[in-house]
């Protein structure tokens, strides 16, 4: 999946956590899910708290789709949100 960025730069972030391997199980779940799924790594973004694997999902050009997908998801991700986040 695409890193949320440029003209689409607004996700729902479903967590964060300090190792990539319970973020890359999240993500392989939500796919088979049929839902949109990505990770990344928080020090690549300036505006993230560094340091942390974030599983997001969808990205979005606006915020209303990424609130909506966060709430759809909050049922397995109590902690989710949206968020835009610029590169």
């Amino acid at each position: 999946g695409h890193c949320p960025a440029g003209d689409t730069p607004w996700t729902a972030i479903l967590s964060s956590l300090g190792s990539e391997s319970a973020p890359t199980a999240a993500k392989s779940k939500l796919e088979s899910q049929g839902e949109p799924a990505g990770v990344l790594f928080s020090s690549d973004f300036p505006d993230l708290r560094p340091g942390y694997w974030v599983v997001f999902s969808g990205t979005y050009s606006s915020k209303q789709p990424a609130v909506n997908q966060a709430t759809k998801l909050r049922g397995q991700f109590p902690g989710a949100y949206a968020r835009e986040i610029t590169g």
